[in-house]
């Protein structure tokens, strides 16, 4: 299978999905709580590849006064 067809059919998968894509607000959560950031403030976060941008949010509801940027891929898919 190419490139191409791999990479569709990752699309297709998580297409309908509040993430489109793996994890979970329990996995971003435990994922900041690694990084031992807390609740710091005036930090630039870049959310790469956010897809419906549902980390993201958890994120700013998570860490105050902090400036995200959400990218990705698809125009129709951030924020």
């Amino acid at each position: 299978m190419d490139e191409s067809k791999r990479f569709s059919l990752l699309v297709d998968l998580h297409r309908d999905g509040a993430r489109q894509g793996p994890g979970g607000d329990k996995k971003t959560l435990h994922a900041l709580e690694l990084s031992r950031l807390g609740p710091i403030s005036h930090l630039k976060v870049a959310d790469l590849g956010c897809g419906m941008g549902t980390s993201t949010m958890v994120l700013a509801c998570e860490i105050e006064n902090t400036e995200i940027t959400a990218v990705d891929f698809f125009q129709n898919s951030c924020l």
